[in-house]
């Protein structure tokens, strides 16, 4: 795993509120990942979004976002929607 994977998991990790292993664990069994809200999340989240939005203000019309930088994103928005219990 690359120095950068590394980060992206444990970027996360941090904002679904589990340890690494319990998070990996549940995504090599397949099993539903639940958050639950708490202060350690929303700070979580809030630095995923701040990541994503410096990465936005890099992009101009010709910039095609990676698969790392839409895993993120969705990953972000499925927390906040389970969040919000939809």
């Amino acid at each position: 795993m690359s120095d950068e994977e590394n980060e992206q998991l444990n970027k996360i990790v941090a904002a679904t509120g589990l340890t690494k292993q319990d998070y990996i664990i549940k995504c090599l069994l397949d099993r539903e990942i639940v958050v639950m809200p708490n202060p350690r999340v929303y700070s979580a989240l809030k630095g995923l979004l701040q990541n994503v939005y410096d990465e936005l203000q890099k992009f101009d019309k010709t910039t095609q976002p990676d698969d790392e930088f839409l895993e993120t994103l969705n990953f972000i928005t499925k927390v906040l929607y389970g969040i919000r219990g939809e």
